[in-house]
């Protein structure tokens, strides 16, 4: 099945949600397929705004802009932007 991506995408929910039980993943995967989505090719947004805005909030308060812009890969400048949008302005 190469080129399926649907296996792919249900890999990394299965990966994230290891306690629902495989024959609840099957009947996911076989709804998909039988809806009108199946042989589209869709998009999936990476929504990495969102989630470094989250991560953003969810660093400890004593962590230094430098440290979280490390850790998550940006620039000082972007963290003060997002801890900005954080705060609502």
């Amino acid at each position: 099945m190469a080129g399926d991506d649907l296996l792919q995408l249900l890999a990394v929910a299965r990966q994230a949600a290891p306690e629902i039980p495989p024959a609840v993943w099957l009947r996911v995967e076989a709804a998909i397929r039988q809806s009108d989505l199946r042989a589209q090719r869709l998009y999936i947004a990476a929504r990495s705004k969102r989630r470094n805005l989250q991560a953003v909030e969810a660093a400890p308060p004593e962590e230094s802009t430098d440290a979280l812009a490390c850790r998550l890969g940006l620039s000082p400048r972007r963290i003060r932007q997002l801890r900005q949008l954080a705060r609502g302005g």
